[in-house]
């Protein structure tokens, strides 16, 4: 993970479009170009605490419950990193990725017997979990009920983070629970399959399909 997080991830915000060419427009009038975009493993208390109230907001906004971001425990090797996408002062976005071979996954509570099989036929696994992105960010969420994909543009360096940090230790498959309203969209963002359920989440309140 040091290797491919060692430094904020950085990528071009594209250029606004420029009005037609017979009404230029005046430079006082230009928009202004907003700050880069990065992303960033989280490991201070004030970006995780705004992030947990992203994620908070957004799953409320849902009818979910929020299950809050995993927390480290002292004196044990991490079983976790989040990520956070950063533009300017601002967190967009968030995602954690969990180590199988570091501690229990999350998913192995309902899908037991998947994660079982998939780790008899020599996976390694690590799970995708708690994905929340700021809603009135254009592009930034892309999770509505119509499998939209305005998101995309905005989460896939996202998710190249994480599977970065998937790779890192050496996982081969990276696991998902997800609404069943919303596996069109990582179909497209993620080329995800569903391999069990749906079954129902009580942490969340939702029924959750495996990925």
């Amino acid at each position: 993970l040091s290797s491919p997080l060692s430094s904020p991830l950085s990528f071009p915000i594209p250029s606004p479009r420029l009005p037609p060419r017979h009404a230029p427009a005046s430079p006082s009038h230009r928009p202004a170009q907003r700050p880069a975009a990065t992303i960033e493993r989280v490991e201070t208390e004030a970006a995780r605490v705004q992030l947990e109230q992203l994620l908070r907001a957004r799953y409320l906004d849902r009818g979910y419950r929020s299950p809050g971001l995993p927390a480290a425990v002292d004196g044990q090797a991490p079983t976790h990193v989040t990520l956070g996408l950063r533009q300017g002062s601002i967190w967009q976005a968030t995602l954690t990725v969990a180590w199988g071979h570091r501690g229990p996954l999350s998913c192995a509570l309902r899908f037991p017997e998947v994660v079982q099989q998939l780790q008899a036929e020599g996976h390694a696994l690590c799970e995708f979990m708690r994905l929340a992105a700021q809603s009135d960010v254009p592009e930034s969420d892309g999770l509505g009920d119509d499998g939209s994909t305005a998101g995309l543009r905005r989460l896939i360096p996202l998710f190249h983070a994480a599977v970065s940090a998937a790779l890192a230790p050496g996982c081969t498959l990276a696991l998902l629970e997800v609404n069943p309203r919303h596996v069109g969209f990582y179909r497209r963002l993620a080329g995800g399959r569903v391999l069990a359920g749906p079954r129902s989440h009580d942490g969340v309140g939702a029924p959750a399909v495996l990925m």
